[in-house]
């Protein structure tokens, strides 16, 4: 994987002094910069980065995260098969037909 030098782990994109690509000021600014360019108009200033790259996707605002136990999951396939949809879709129908009801 190649990406711009050094700044990574502060999360600024900012390469050496050089560099043709600036260093941003917000999110908004590098977004708008990188809707215009593409890295590969500047592959001469990447270098290999190794180690191993993370990225933590937040849910939308708008999701609700459920936890159940390995038993309750393994109910909620089986049942999502039967009814042949996926589980998530199933716990979504059966909330809504619930709060529907109350």
């Amino acid at each position: 994987m190649t990406m711009p030098a050094e700044d990574w782990a502060t999360g600024r994109t900012s390469t050496s002094p050089q560099s043709r690509i600036p260093a941003f000021a917000s999110i908004e600014e590098e977004a708008e910069f990188w809707d215009k360019h593409s890295f590969t108009e500047f592959t001469d200033e990447l270098e290999d980065v190794t180690g191993e790259v993370s990225f933590r996707v937040r849910p939308p605002d708008d999701a609700i995260r459920l936890r159940f136990d390995r038993e309750t999951i393994a109910v909620l396939n089986d049942r999502a098969k039967v009814e042949n949809t996926d589980p998530t879709t199933l716990v979504h129908r059966w909330v809504l037909e619930r709060l529907r009801a109350s």
